[in-house]
């Protein structure tokens, strides 16, 4: 299952909608419509699909010791065999102008992910490291978010339905009433790369709206983002046993 086009949208303004067309049948279609039954008017979004293979995932992480979780790097001399780990737009509207694509760094490790992203801004390339075991989703930019849902699909933590986890969390924001765009944040790179958000609230809030609408539509709405909410809480749960773990090593040895 692909989708060959997801694009359309201006996030920033109340008159927006969302069109997806799949080689079949979209598991969460007639979002658009759901969205239409909540609020009248469609809010929309930029979606664009992690088109990476999947791989199993050995769960070997241990707690990354970066003292920040991302950090701007040089965009000279970027290695050109860095895996590809999927592609969004920091602006909708704007893949050409303002895509930002996510690669695994060389340096990066299992015990130790690192994902480099790569930006133009006015024309300027920008290059920023996100260190995955440092991202919080209680407290994460959506580009820290972008990188570390990237990086887990990547590694065979994908959603059972037919969409990406990077996707079904810019649903999820949609559909909350929590991520607010009136932020005062002056440009969209700003609020792509500076604007922390609670990841678990927001996509918690959207399961929440999605079922009081009770619809069937939106009830397949509902379980997409309950299955990010587990996705999510199960990562950092795995975060905080390894964590545990290396620390009651260090204490005993």
């Amino acid at each position: 299952m692909t989708i060959s086009n997801a694009i359309t949208t201006n996030n920033y303004t109340n008159s927006a909608y969302l069109r997806m067309q799949t080689e079949k049948q979209n598991p969460v279609g007639s979002f658009c419509d759901v969205l239409n039954q909540k609020t009248g008017e469609t809010k929309g979004v930029e979606v664009y699909v992690n088109s990476s293979p999947k791989l199993s995932l050995e769960l070997t992480q241990t707690v990354s010791e970066h003292s920040v979780s991302y950090e701007e790097v040089s965009s000279e001399n970027l290695a050109p065999e860095r895996r590809f780990l999927g592609v969004t737009a920091y602006a909708p509207g704007k893949i050409n102008e303002q895509a930002v694509v996510a690669y695994e760094a060389l340096e990066s490790t299992p015990e130790d992910p690192i994902v480099q992203l790569t930006f133009t801004v006015d024309g300027e390339k920008k290059t920023y490291n996100v260190y995955v075991n440092k991202v919080n989703p209680e407290d994460a930019t959506d580009m820290e978010m972008f990188a570390y849902l990237s990086y887990y699909e990547t590694e065979g933590r994908r959603l059972d339905e037919a969409i990406g986890n990077w996707e079904a969390y810019q649903m999820a924001k949609i559909a909350s009433d929590l991520d607010d765009y009136g932020d005062g944040f002056e440009t969209p790179f700003d609020r792509f790369t500076k604007k922390k958000q609670n990841a678990f609230a927001i996509v918690e809030d959207a399961t929440s709206k999605m079922n009081e609408l009770n619809s069937r539509e939106s009830r397949k709405l509902a379980a997409l983002f309950e299955q990010l909410s587990i996705l999510m809480h199960s990562i950092e749960d795995e975060k905080k046993m390894r964590a545990s773990g290396e620390a009651t090593e260090i204490v005993e040895g």
